[in-house]
Order: C-alpha cells, then structure tokens, then sequence
C-alpha cells in the first residue's frame, strides 16, 4: 500500500510544478520516512513544502554547484533546492568518494530542510559503507546555561550496515524532544513534559503553543549542547551556510528561503579491512548489547524499531492520522487528482487513528 501513497504523492507534486526527477526524489524520501514509522518527517509536512514551492522559496528543479571539490572533500551550494533532493545528491557524491579514497566528506549550503537524517545514512549502509549527516535548523534551542534560542534542533544520524538490510540507524535531535514532535503537541493540544523547554526567566513551559516566545532545552544539559554546537560548526560555519538565529522557520518565515547547511560523511569499510569480519564483530556486539535486557524482552539496537514498523507498514498500509488524512483530501481537491482512500483499521464508527492509505 505504501506504493500506492508514493504514487499518489508523485502526481500531486507533478500537478503543483515539482520537476519530475527532484520531486520523485522527494516523495521517496517522504513515504520512507511515513513507513518506517516517522510520520513527523513524512506526507504531514506536504502542505509546508507545497506552500514554499507555491511563494518561490524553494526551487523545483534547482540545480546544485560545487564550490569546492577535491579527492575526499567538496562543498556543495544547494540553489535553494529541495532539502531531499539536494541532500541525496551530496550524500550520493559523499559515496562515490568513499568508494575511490575510503572516505567522502560532502558540505552543503544555501538548501532547505532535508527531512530525516536516517535516510541519508541508510544510502551509504545500502552500500556497505558508514554514513554521517548533520543539519542545522531555525533557532529553538538554548545552549546550556542560556535562556533564548541559539541553535535548531539540529540532528544527527549515524548509520552501520546490518545483515538482512536491516541497517543501524541512529537518528536524534540535539533537544530534549525534536521540533516536528513539539509541533504535534501543538497540533494535538498535549501538554509538553517537564523540562522539555523554558521562558525567558527560566521557568518550565509546558504547552507547546507558547513556544515562540520560549526556548527549547538540549538533552542532557551539557553534553547536548556541545552536540549541538558541534553539528553547528559541521554543517554550517564549515560549509557557508547561515547559522544560529540567522537560519529561516519553514513554517513561519515566508519571505526568505532556508539557507540551511548539512554536513554527510561516508566511509568504506571495505578500504578499512574485510568487510565480512567487520559485519561479524558488529554482530556480536549487537548479540551482547540485546542480551543484556530483562524479564521483560531484549535491548533494542537502533534501527531495530524502524524495520519493524516498514514491514508493518508494507503489509497492511501507512497509518495516517485523521488530521493529516484530512489534510491530503483538501490536496488531492485542490490540485484535481484523486484522493486517497481511506481504510478504517477500528472497524465502522467514528474516524480515528490509525488510517491506512491506498488508492
């Protein structure tokens, strides 16, 4: 059923002006995201980008440049592209790099939200190589100690080759609860949890609504914020792009693009030894840390959620929330295509989550 969403996606970005081959790119990266259960990074944030499209703040087709571009190393101005695409094209770059010098280091600037990390790092697993992404973000987060926004959520994924295609995929935020998470709250109407983000005088704010005029808080004080700051230098100060409060809201700035900066590494593991050793020890690690639970079921490795929910989601359909459902008819009227059907998994009555997509 996933296929059938994909597809659905694809028209109605041919029906807004996506160019064929970026916005096919962009839709992959979207129901990836939708399948394997991270639903804040998939078909829920369509309306946003279409919005961006529509006001000219993203460009559909662009065309990346390299500024730079040497053996292991280039830097890549993104043309105010599709975060997806121009992300897939650098981190692609950043592979074919590893596969000559064992390593490839990609930089990007002047691009757009790129989604979920996880996608980018599972492209260099898929082929057999360690993969790094970094991204900064419109300012949400304090630094620690500090009471006003200095940093975006900005996350980091890590991603190791695993046996069966079942990748390590380790993909985080940089505070205590990412921003699309913090934005279902919103949605929702959920109060936050305690110490999640705090008002100009350092007392906890607990709905989500009130955000504008408050901070976010890394995870882990300290350590978090170094993170964070870390993830600043990589993808931005080391890459052109703008930084700190400078970087533009997807949602709220409508007079300016992005101008994010991302930061991907790939290494091959083949150029560092063999490959199947590599795989063996990488399993036994993952033996000892799942054996290392209790009664109540093993230690998860990251990753491991993520290909459960795909075949999950592959056998009986995405699960779409009512709201964003609803979202997708108003799309599907707007741009004169057909609206997806929806298929109630709670049986007749009321219209309430989950949903499963097919056409």
């Amino acid at each position: 059923m996933h296929d059938e969403l994909l597809v659905w996606t694809i028209r109605l970005l041919k029906k807004a002006g996506f160019d064929n081959e970026q916005g096919l790119r962009f839709a992959e990266a979207l129901i990836w995201s939708d399948l394997v259960g991270r639903d804040t990074h998939g078909i829920w944030r369509l309306p946003a980008y279409l919005a961006r499209l529509e006001a000219r703040l993203i460009k559909c087709p662009c065309s990346p440049t390299l500024c730079a571009d040497s053996q292991a190393v280039a830097v890549m101005d993104g043309d105010q592209g599709l975060g997806h695409y121009v992300g897939h094209e650098a981190m692609s770059l950043a592979i074919g790099k590893a596969a000559k010098f064992g390593v490839g280091a990609v930089g990007v600037h002047n691009s757009n939200h790129f989604g979920t990390g996880a996608y980018f790092v599972n492209l260099a697993a898929e082929n057999n190589m360690i993969g790094l992404a970094f991204s900064n973000s419109v300012a949400r987060v304090a630094a620690y100690g500090g009471r006003e926004p200095v940093f975006g959520t900005n996350p980091f994924a890590f991603g190791v080759p695993g046996r069966e295609g079942k990748n390590m995929l380790l993909d985080m935020s940089t505070s205590g609860l990412c921003g699309s998470q913090v934005m279902k709250y919103a949605e929702e109407g959920k109060p936050l949890p305690e110490g999640i983000a705090v008002d100009a005088q350092g007392k906890s704010v607990l709905d989500a609504r009130e955000l504008d005029s408050a901070a976010l808080l890394p995870f882990g004080g300290a350590r978090g914020y170094g993170i964070a700051l870390m993830i600043e230098i990589l993808s931005s100060v080391l890459t052109g792009a703008l930084f700190s409060t400078k970087v533009n809201s997807m949602f709220k700035n409508f007079n300016d693009s992005g101008e994010n900066g991302h930061f991907f590494l790939a290494i091959d593991l083949s150029q560092m030894g063999s490959p199947e050793v590599f795989s063996e020890r990488l399993e036994s690690l993952f033996s000892t840390v799942r054996s290392s639970g209790n009664a109540e079921g093993d230690v998860l490795v990251p990753g491991d959620t993520r290909w459960l929910r795909k075949q999950e989601n592959t056998e009986l359909g995405i699960p779409v929330d009512p709201l964003t459902f609803l979202g997708l008819e108003k799309l599907s009227v707007r741009f004169g295509i057909s609206a997806p059907e929806q298929v109630r998994n709670d049986g007749p009555g009321e219209l309430s989550a989950p949903l499963a997509i097919k056409l």
